[in-house]
């Protein structure tokens, strides 16, 4: 199989020095790489006025420079809202061919937390995406549309380098707990 090319853009945690190593975005890098595509990261939300993209402007000109130069298949994206839609309007007009991907981690279900928020983050492209993966089951949201069937359900993803205590294999445990924090925390 012919090497892919992946742009992924997300928040990749840069700024807290490596506190959040085990985010979703490496994981799924690490599944891209292992599959034999070549991942080109593009960190949204670490803005550093002498490390990294400091303004809007000057960030989406790095996502169409970052096309230009890599000519990638695919691009995905992470829970991102700092594109200009100008942005993907250009991909869409030059780049016809590369697809675009989005996932998103965090809950879409109307009872949940932060709903209205998440729900906006994830609405915002979703004109401009050609499909979805949420780990929110697809059928139980307010706005799935049976007709178009982009949205795809994804567990939360994991993987052998990080994941890596196999807690779930041993059988002698004083407790049976599951514990779910923020990955901030």
């Amino acid at each position: 199989m012919k090497n892919v090319k992946v742009l992924h853009i997300t928040d990749f945690h840069l700024r807290h020095s490596s506190r959040l190593y085990y985010s979703t975005a490496r994981k799924l890098n690490n599944g891209f790489i292992r599959n034999n595509f070549y991942v080109n990261e593009l960190s949204e939300r670490d803005f550093d006025k002498k490390l990294f993209f400091f303004d809007k402007k000057k960030y989406n000109k790095k996502i169409i420079e970052s096309i230009e130069n890599l000519s990638p298949a695919l691009i995905v994206l992470g829970h991102c809202n700092r594109i200009n839609f100008e942005t993907f309007e250009y991909i869409k007009r030059i780049h016809p061919n590369i697809k675009i991907a989005q996932w998103y981690v965090d809950s879409l279900i109307p009872t949940g937390p932060d709903y209205n928020s998440h729900l906006k983050t994830f609405q915002k492209y979703y004109d401009f995406v050609n499909c979805s993966f949420v780990t929110s089951d697809p059928l139980s949201l307010k706005f799935y549309n049976k007709n178009k069937k982009n949205i795809f359900y994804i567990p939360n993803p994991s993987d052998l380098s990080i994941d890596n205590l196999k807690i779930d294999m041993r059988d002698n445990n004083i407790y049976d707990m599951f514990i779910a924090l923020s990955h901030g925390q």
